[in-house]
């Protein structure tokens, strides 16, 4: 080897490595003293040191750590036992973090602090920061609301029971890359979940999540609350949610770029009300499971106007026991597919309201129509239409279960001075499902409720319907969910 190589190789091997500090970590307990220095989970056996005792002055700690060394972020531990503050923990650009040093409140060892704040302002409170982790913490007995999210980005509430607040459970505004995951939302007199913007736009509220959330319960004593979920603003994700017992309507999305995913919705009476917010953008509602609904499934309608056409994406549901119409449809611009969905004992299917003579575009195809278990001789109406005329519609290769003489289309002319039911050959006869089949779905276990399409089903090896899965619907195992097996509580 040459010589200058050698000393070159020799001269590297000694330059010292640079190594990552360690994150500095702080712990709180019941039992614990201000006067220590809380970095040890536990006490020592002289007495003479161990965690911390008070949330706040933690955080005080925490803070003058950041002053001087912000990149390396800080960890604070929160020990089991029960916390009840006398003024609200608020977290602003003086807590935030970095996106290589965030700053983490950790429950210690899948523990489960309990913080309780009887103020009327929210107990715990993000504002105007960021790079923030809140994780696996019990928030109850609150006057007002559990959390509040003003002006922040970055922000991870995970593995989080909030419950028996008399105002809200999660409040955020104008705020933007907030991870809501894994949480319990119980118990709470108005809105479980919010996310709106001081402003009428929403222009700041953007990019958010809700995902493997289970909410149930809320709203029940706040008569004005209408929408116990709201969500508003552009590309937001609603996913693996399991929501159940709330009046009147459990979600409302409000927004374009939007994907609602593999949630599952039941007993509830309206599940879901959608619009977009006039601009010119497309949604996602996808791999959702709704069943048991008094009414409708899913609501949607144009917001603001009719110049911004909005598409929407309605794809491989499972709509169940739909009592009053799965899908209600009014005022729309813009494309509107509803493809390869399965609607069981869901009549009818689409209640559409066709009034405007702007243009639009409804294309319900490849979608799954049973009356499960089949009841020959009974009558169903899969299609309820208002309005002028079916310009712009397509509905066709559609799969029943039923004899086609079960079913009637009603239509209503727009001023609902006449109502007309159709027969079955004559909707054929009008250009629509002439390429509709009446045939078995072949479900995988239906008696089981698994209405899963079979692989080898004539459906799918012959026609254009493709199975999706259905273990995938509502919340599922994680690290940061708060409860698994899921824990439904007691009516309080």
């Amino acid at each position: 080897m040459h010589r200058g190589l050698i000393i070159l190789l020799l001269a590297l091997s000694v330059i010292p490595v640079a190594v990552a500090a360690p994150i500095p970590c702080f712990y709180v307990a019941p039992e614990g003293r201000d006067k220590w220095t809380g970095t040890l989970p536990e006490i020592n056996e002289a007495q003479t040191d161990g965690p911390l005792k008070n949330l706040h002055h933690a955080q005080k700690i925490a803070r003058r750590l950041l002053e001087t060394d912000q990149q390396r972020g800080v960890r604070i531990y929160v020990r089991q036992g029960d916390y009840t503050i006398k003024k609200p923990l608020i977290f602003t650009q003086d807590d935030a973090g970095l996106t290589e040093g965030p700053v983490q409140w950790i429950a210690y060892n899948n523990e489960k602090p309990a913080i309780h704040y009887a103020g009327k302002d929210a107990a715990v409170q993000f504002l105007d920061t960021a790079q923030l982790f809140f994780s696996g913490f019990s928030l109850s007995n609150t006057k007002g609301t559990g959390v509040l999210i003003d002006g922040c980005s970055h922000i991870f509430f995970a593995k989080n029971i909030i419950r028996n607040t008399s105002w809200m459970g999660i409040q955020l505004y104008d705020s933007n890359h907030i991870r809501i995951m894994g949480n319990d939302i119980y118990d709470v007199g108005g809105v479980a979940v919010e996310m709106s913007s001081h402003l009428l736009d929403n222009k700041l509220t953007y990019s958010n999540q809700l995902i493997n959330n289970q909410i149930y319960r809320c709203g029940h004593t706040n008569f004005k609350t209408r929408f116990n979920v709201d969500i508003q603003g552009d590309n937001n994700r609603i996913a693996n949610n399991r929501v159940f017992d709330l009046p009147p309507y459990s979600l409302r999305v409000i927004g374009s770029g939007c994907e609602i995913t593999d949630n599952e919705f039941f007993d509830l009476k309206n599940a879901m009300y959608f619009s977009n917010d006039g601009k010119e953008n497309s949604s996602t509602i996808r791999n959702n499971y709704f069943h048991s609904i008094q009414e409708n499934a899913i609501k949607y309608s144009e917001r603001y106007n009719f110049d911004a056409p909005c598409s929407v994406l309605i794809d491989s549901n499972i709509f169940h026991e739909i009592k009053q119409g799965a899908i209600s449809i009014s005022e729309i611009v813009g494309e509107q597919s509803i493809v390869n969905n399965i609607f069981i004992n869901a009549f009818p299917l689409l209640r559409a309201n066709l009034t405007n003579t702007d243009e639009k575009n409804i294309d319900l195809q490849h979608n799954i129509i049973s009356s499960y278990p089949i009841e020959r001789g009974s009558s169903h109406q899969p299609y309820d239409f208002t309005g002028v005329q079916l310009d712009g519609v397509t509905i066709d290769h559609n799969y029943f279960d039923c004899l086609v003489d079960e079913y009637s289309i009603r239509w209503t002319n727009k001023n609902r001075a006449l109502t007309q039911h159709f027969s079955w050959l004559s909707w054929q006869a009008m250009g629509f499902d002439q390429n509709s089949h009446v045939i078995a779905p072949s479900f995988i276990a239906p008696d089981l409720g698994d209405f899963e399409v079979r692989p080898d089903a004539f459906i799918v090896v012959e026609n254009k319907f493709t199975p999706f899965p259905t273990f995938r619907f509502g919340i599922y195992e994680d690290e940061f969910r708060a409860s698994w097996p899921p824990v439904e509580s007691d009516a309080p």
